[in-house]
């Protein structure tokens, strides 16, 4: 089928509708417990295609059963299964049945509100009349005569299920000598649509019924969304409308700006209607007046349809006329290096209603339609061949700066696609960041949060995605679901990410304890590789005459948290306090069981955050064992209620035995160490007081510590 707009004064354009795609087949299997599984297998590209394109894929598909009598029975979602490169296949189980069942296929709608049990015995046409969106959606519904049991999709007359968007597609392009397109936009478009197409003469549900929801809204169009990515709109009867569905074209014509209203007519100046699941291209071959000067008045303006139209049939890599098939691998090859030879395959189905999956290639002609200096020029880089179904073609010798295209049309009768090679220099990830710098400085340690950003720039076409790039990094580790881990030879680690749209990306990563310093490395199918540098800054320290701490030593700071990261290497977090607060930070260095030696250095808090070098001279020995009394073996625990005096008391010491039987004692590091110290205990009794006495020296101290005085 064809719609064809024509002109009035000297703007050509062109705009076709094109037939619906995206063919699932379905196969039955024995029933259990009086219910049917059903699979349904749609095959790649029509399925990847659907589902990764920016206008909606199928995400997700509802089947609505109803009786014989179009009566609601009950509503089960097909579960995806045995996904491959090559196609896919939805589970469903439905209830078994001998009588008639009317199947409807509902796709990417969200059912919240919608109670089965409410709906139960409903007529299909209320509840159909009940689905309406503002999304991309797909429907398709079939009858069973003889109800749903496992020969119902694969016997005789079985029913085949094509779904049909519920939206049309408008793009505009130009080859015109004197103009250059700059963007478009639609005026006028529906705000929501139906999901299922509507004939209320015959009160069934058919393919080319255009269908509004009542009382829908007519959404003008905005200068800012003037732009060169297609439009796609809801259908609506717009060839009688009084508010009509518009196209407003900017462009340059003659070095000057201007907008452009094309109103959708054909060559009776009869306008169309906007139906679902139809391509409608505006080409602008020819332009000869002046336009609108600005947005407004275009909208307020009559059309300026003065040109001849030319009908041009594009759509997605299938199209049938119902009884043939002709397909292609993808109606879109982006390549970004020089003298590239690629493969696309095509084939050409000339029976699918008796023999669906026979191909025969015989006649179909491929040939180069155009080429802006996206393919080699040179003949014997150009061939194929119908016995393979194979496409061979090299790019041209040089990459420009700027994308060109070259056209391949692959042809079989009236059935036509397009190929489009698009050379371009390789897509840029810049700016590519960790936690919005590059180079970072992130914390040296377990687990900080690290935010790896990069960008997909918005002309990235919607029919490359889903987009893997790989991540290389030694020193971080996955902090969010969905990546997936891999191991190259050499152990080195690769994460895998998946866009699935333009715009800035978001990976969550955190550090480990093993790489101080590193470079994160991206790479991905038509990108530039970019990388990201980072660093954990790190400062020195040691302790006595310079001997780096141990890494596993532990080091505290009176504010804040100072860690080891390394040999001699500490980082430290502040927690927010000021530059200028004071800090100590100290590290015990254990001699014995009951002698350790405290190295400690009074700084600040910004000294620490700018990696000052430490070097922690020793402050104190630090003693600590039994303590105890009398004769025996072992001595009685002097109780902590007690007082135990020292003397001589030295300088800035600190004694305390805060738990029965046991002491802690500090001495300056400055004391002598051949200093004799009394330890004295005096125990009071029902018959008088008790003495019990120890002395020892403190270089005595470090190895008998455990003390009994007597």
């Amino acid at each position: 089928m064809k719609k064809i707009l024509y002109s009035l004064f000297g703007l050509l354009f062109a705009l076709t509708g094109c037939m619906q795609d995206n063919l699932l087949q379905l196969e039955p299997v024995a029933p259990e417990n009086g219910e049917v599984t059903v699979k349904f297998t749609a095959s790649i590209p029509e399925f990847k295609t659907v589902q990764t394109r920016g206008n909606g894929g199928v995400n997700d598909l509802w089947l609505l059963v109803f009786d014989q009598n179009l009566n609601f029975l009950v509503r089960e979602k097909a579960i995806l299964e045995n996904q491959t490169d090559t196609g896919g296949e939805f589970t469903v189980t439905l209830p078994a049945s001998g009588y008639k069942r009317y199947i409807h296929f509902v796709s990417n709608y969200d059912w919240t509100g919608f109670n089965d049990l409410d709906m139960l015995g409903y007529n299909v046409n209320a509840i159909m009349s009940l689905i309406i969106t503002q999304n991309p959606g797909f429907w398709a519904t079939v009858e069973l005569p003889n109800g749903i049991n496992t020969t119902c999709f694969t016997g005789p007359g079985a029913p085949t299920i094509e779904l049909l968007r519920n939206q049309a597609k408008i793009s505009v392009t130009e080859t015109a000598d004197n103009f250059e397109l700059l963007g478009f936009t639609i005026h006028k478009a529906p705000e929501k649509g139906t999901i299922a197409p509507f004939n209320p003469t015959t009160a069934t549900f058919e393919v080319g019924a255009i269908t509004e929801p009542v009382g829908v809204t007519l959404l003008n169009a905005q200068a800012g969304e003037v732009n060169m990515n297609e439009k796609f709109l809801f259908e609506r009867k717009n060839k009688n409308a009084e508010e009509i569905t518009t196209v407003i074209v900017q462009g340059n014509y003659n070095g000057n700006t201007y907008f452009y209203k094309i109103d959708l007519i054909n060559d009776q100046k009869v306008r169309y209607d906007i139906e679902r699941n139809y391509h409608y291209n505006v080409d602008i071959t020819n332009v000869s007046k002046e336009g609108y000067t600005n947005f407004s008045d275009a909208l307020a303006g009559a059309s300026h349809n003065n040109t001849a139209l030319d009908p041009i049939i594009e759509k997605y890599p299938m199209l049938s006329d119902g009884t043939r098939k002709l397909q292609v691998e993808r109606t879109l090859v982006v390549i970004t290096e020089p003298n590239k030879t690629f493969n696309v395959w095509y084939k050409f189905f000339p029976d699918i209603v008796n023999n669906p999956t026979t191909v025969n290639n015989d006649g179909v002609l491929v040939t180069i339609m155009s080429n802006e200096g996206a393919l080699s020029s040179a003949p014997a880089d150009f061939s194929f061949d119908n016995a393979t179904g194979i496409i061979t073609a090299k790019s041209a010798a040089t990459v420009p700066t700027v994308p060109v295209q070259a056209q391949i049309k692959v042809e079989k009768g009236e059935l036509v696609r397009i190929i489009r090679v698009v050379l371009r220099p390789p897509f840029s990830f810049n700016p590519v960041t960790i936690n919005n710098l590059n180079p970072a400085a992130l914390l040296a340690q377990q687990g900080f949060n690290s935010t790896l950003r990069f960008f997909i720039p918005d002309d990235f076409p919607d029919e490359l995605f889903p987009l893997p790039v790989n991540i290389y990094t030694q020193g971080l580790y996955a902090a969010e679901a969905g990546l997936q881990l891999f191991v190259d030879p050499g152990g080195i680690i690769r994460y895998v990410y998946t866009a699935t749209a333009t715009g800035l990306q978001d990976v969550e990563f955190k550090t480990n304890q093993s790489y101080l310093a590193e470079t994160v490395k991206l790479e991905a199918d038509y990108f530039s590789d970019a990388t990201v540098n980072y660093t954990r800054p790190v400062g020195n320290i040691s302790y006595g005459s310079n001997t780096p701490v141990p890494a596993d030593a532990t080091v505290t700071a009176s504010v804040g948290s100072l860690n080891m990261v390394a040999l001699g290497k500490y980082t430290y977090n502040s927690g927010g306090a000021a530059s200028s607060t004071p800090v100590t930070v100290t590290f015990d260095e254990w001699i014995s069981n009951g002698y350790s030696k405290r190295y400690a250095i009074a700084t600040t808090v910004g000294d620490l955050e700018n990696y000052v070098t430490l070097n922690l001279p020793m402050t104190y020995h630090l003693f600590n064992g039994t303590l105890r009394y009398g004769s025996g073996w072992s001595g009685t625990p002097i109780p902590a209620s007690a007082t135990v005096t020292l003397n001589p008391v030295i300088p800035n010491s600190i004694f305390a035995h805060p738990t029965d039987g046991y002491y802690t004692y500090d001495v300056p590091a400055s004391a002598n160490m051949n200093t004799s110290v009394t330890f004295t205990y005096v125990r009071s009794g029902f018959f008088g007081s008790t003495t019990y006495t120890l002395t020892r020296t403190l270089n005595n101290l470090v190895t008998n510590y455990n003390l009994r005085l007597q």
